[in-house]
């Protein structure tokens, strides 16, 4: 069986991205972002996933490019896509080729250190997850894909139902307040994720993110980029990192949390996965602004999500 530092799995996506009158297609999808990154770091990403037959061999092409090893599937017809429309300051968000997705086998013939779980478009099958958590050391997942469904050509949030379930065999959970808003409880979300043994990441956008880790939290500070261009692909970009550091180099949680914050400010600067960083430039911006790590208490949590959402309400990041 082979043995493997770092797999990331879930759909690969076609992401068509329009700002302004400009339009840029890209391979996308926590898979793409997250083994980019990786390699980008220095170590080896495996990447296990599926993609439309029509754009099989040109995603084959970038994968060879970045010397990225690969198990690709490919399934009839066009690849998943999403249409990412940036409107001053709205996005607007369109899905397609959604209806005839295959679903991921979790039962992997590879076993490694760390596994990141990036579903898209809840296609992650986890009937064989207590087998495989005994052949890695480490499994995270992205929320975001388990958390919403097309309908109409228009992603919709829904209630994974079966979350407490699986929650128990990961060791780092992620989200973004907008996947978890309207469909839970966030407070008391949190209080559920305080009575598992793992790290939870709540993004902010721009304001940065909350790391909890049982009963501890912490507000992590975000990086300022050069400019703002495209944020897709920036949680995929913190969580990978995050693992880099975390995981396979075993920094502290906290200190992971900052290069995964400090990563994901260089991704927003170009469209698709272009601005994806090196080490030595996260490093270089790391070390330029400074920025520290904060002990928060739990009953400012709620404040910090409310002036999150009060400020986003019209900004580029609010998904409408």
């Amino acid at each position: 069986m082979e043995i493997y530092n770092y797999i990331v799995t879930g759909l690969a996506t076609k992401d068509l991205i329009v700002v302004d009158s400009f339009i840029k297609e890209c391979f996308g999808g926590t898979v793409t972002y997250g083994s980019i990154q990786i390699k980008k770091l220095g170590a080896e990403p495996f990447l296990v996933s599926y993609i439309g037959e029509k754009d099989y061999f040109n995603y084959v092409s970038l994968l060879d490019q970045y010397k990225i090893k690969y198990n690709l599937g490919k399934y009839e017809g066009n690849t998943l896509t999403f249409k990412n429309i940036y409107k001053k300051n709205i996005r607007i968000q369109n899905v397609y080729n959604y209806k005839f997705l295959p679903k991921i086998s979790l039962d992997f013939p590879f076993r490694g250190k760390c596994l990141h779980l990036g579903p898209i478009l809840n296609e992650l099958d986890f009937n064989k997850i207590a087998e495989i958590k005994e052949k890695f050391s480490f499994i995270a997942i992205d929320l975001q894909g388990m958390y919403r469904k097309a309908y109409k050509n228009k992603i919709k949030k829904q209630i994974w139902t079966e979350f407490k379930n699986f929650s128990k065999y990961f060791d780092v959970i992620k989200s973004s307040v907008e996947e978890l808003y309207d469909i839970v409880k966030i407070d008391q979300f949190l209080y559920d994720i305080m009575e598992l043994n793992c790290i939870f990441i709540l993004t902010l956008g721009e304001m940065g993110s909350l790391l909890m880790i049982k009963d501890e939290l912490y507000f992590i500070p975000s990086f300022k980029p050069r400019r703002v261009i495209d944020p897709t692909g920036a949680g995929d970009v913190y969580l990978a990192t995050f693992l880099y550091f975390n995981c396979l180099l075993n920094y502290e949680a906290t200190e992971s949390a900052l290069y995964a914050s400090c990563a994901s400010s260089f991704v927003v600067e170009e469209l698709g996965y272009y601005g994806i960083a090196t080490e030595k430039d996260i490093l270089n911006r790391f070390k330029e602004q400074n920025l520290s790590v904060k002990i928060i208490d739990f009953n400012k949590v709620k404040a910090i999500i409310d002036d999150y959402l009060i400020q986003n309400k019209f900004d580029l990041f609010w998904i409408k």
